[in-house]
């Protein structure tokens, strides 16, 4: 029953000045706060437009959405609060394919799926299969970065690279940059795979 209104305003009553959340807070974060305040206040003042693909932020409804067994049209509903680039739209598409398959992502899946990715990343995506040299494939082909047009292909990499949640986290945590947000998709993906039983303990003692 929660809905996208109830989430704007949790997000909204979280963000604005005298809310909870203490921090650093993203583009799309501030232009959101910006855009209600103006309608509140009744100013006469055109809303922000937010296109904000430099951040894996719009991932997080939709892992949320699949974790509850929910539709990824839900997703998009959510996603629309950080950005309105279409991209994720197309990108929800191909993860669809991955998660149906239950098991690790091979080369035939992501040449299957490509017909859904964003033209601009679909060369670097066919890169991330064909290079085995991770190195060379970051400094040709993707980068560290935020951006998701980055981001994606170096997850796609390491996730058809790696045979297992342990060695995709480490290798993502060894390359660096945005190893944070990439981690969240790179354990979607990983769903199948068991964790740890190492990681396990410590998550159980955090939660005590």
């Amino acid at each position: 029953s929660y809905g996208v209104f109830e989430y704007k305003d949790d997000l909204i009553n979280l963000y604005k000045p005298g809310g909870n959340y203490i921090g650093y807070v993203e583009s799309y974060g501030k232009k959101m706060i910006y855009n209600n305040l103006i309608s509140d206040l009744g100013l006469d003042k055109k809303n922000l437009v937010h296109i904000d693909d430099h951040q894996l932020i719009g991932f997080a409804p939709y892992i949320s959405c699949k974790a509850l067994n929910m539709e990824s049209d839900k997703a998009l509903d959510f996603c629309k609060f950080f950005s309105s680039s279409e991209d994720y739209k197309s990108y929800y598409k191909m993860f669809d394919i991955f998660l149906s398959l239950n098991r690790k992502i091979q080369k035939k899946d992501i040449k299957k799926a490509l017909k859904y990715a964003p033209s601009k990343d679909k060369t670097n995506i066919i890169k991330s299969i064909e290079m085995n040299n991770t190195n060379k494939f970051i400094s040709m082909h993707s980068g560290r970065g935020c951006d998701i047009s980055q981001a994606i292909p170096l997850i796609i990499h390491i996730v058809t690279k790696c045979d297992s949640l342990e060695k995709a986290i480490e290798l993502n945590a060894v390359i660096g940059g945005d190893s944070a947000d990439r981690a969240l998709i790179i354990g979607m993906l990983f769903a199948w795979s068991d964790v740890p039983p190492k990681w396990e303990k410590h998550l159980l003692e955090r939660k005590k």
